[in-house]
């Protein structure tokens, strides 16, 4: 569905050129979901970004579906950021109706099926309210349904849980997984927490520190469906560990000097 081939990114500073990325190649199945982890500041976001064509590469190409990302897909892939970006002033049922009003579609026909994701996600009895009125994860369970509503067969999802506590995040993880298992949508997910990346993903791509460039790609052994029990598992502890000790070889004084 996905593929990263040669990818660099460079930004132009004032004194002079940086490189984000550097030579990443990897795919993403149809129907998978892979996350991207790395040191803080090795492009992950930036990647995300190309991959959705919001971000222009200076060199390599991303395929999505076989064709050139030379631009953002329309219907095709959604994106759900580091915060909920809601509009204070709309519903929540407004927020999620906005793409389609976007995209120049009838509310009308989408209004079913935008009640039955809100639903789907545990907000029933919440459309009408203003998200300053909701929990932080309340305004992401709405922000993920905003970007289903419109189909699309991509979803990149940038640390979406970053900023929620420690029960909120693992209620929130339980949702994705349950978003995924019901649509198979083709997901890649960035994130910061090792342990989130292994209970969530099929693989892990691992970013050395910048510029970002593929460390090593992990298979995730646990079966699906995944439950809150295999966080305790000898697998799962074995995989993060195996996690932390690639990111503290590409955070280690060698790697990034």
């Amino acid at each position: 569905m996905i593929e990263v081939q040669g990818v660099h990114k460079m930004f132009d500073l004032a004194d002079g050129g940086t490189y984000a990325l550097r030579d990443v190649s990897f795919d993403v199945h149809e129907g998978e979901l892979v996350s991207l982890i790395g040191p803080s500041g090795c492009g992950k976001t930036t990647l995300l970004y190309c991959i959705s064509g919001l971000e222009p590469l200076v060199e390599g190409r991303i395929l999505l579906d076989g064709r050139p990302v030379e631009g953002p897909r329309s219907g095709e892939v959604g994106l759900i950021f580091q915060k909920a970006v809601l509009l204070g002033w709309r519903t929540v049922m407004d927020n999620v109706l906005l793409p389609i009003e976007v995209f120049g579609r009838s509310r009308a026909s989408y209004a079913s099926r935008a009640m039955e994701l809100i639903d789907f996600v545990g907000l029933t009895g919440f459309a009408d309210y203003l998200p300053g009125k909701l929990s932080g994860g309340m305004q992401q369970r709405a922000a993920i349904v905003r970007s289903l509503i419109f189909e699309p067969r991509v979803l990149l999802m940038d640390e979406p849980f970053g900023a929620l506590d420690a029960q909120t995040r693992e209620h929130m993880n339980m949702l994705l997984l349950r978003v995924w298992e019901a649509t198979r949508k083709t997901i890649v997910f960035v994130t910061h927490d090792l342990e989130e990346a292994a209970f969530l993903s099929d693989r892990v791509v691992v970013l050395t520190a910048r510029p970002g460039t593929v460390r090593e790609i992990v298979d995730v052994p646990l079966p699906r469906p995944r439950t809150i029990q295999m966080r305790y598992s000898e697998d799962f502890v074995r995989l993060a560990r195996r996690l932390r000790g690639l990111l503290d070889v590409v955070l280690s004084p060698a790697a990034i000097g």
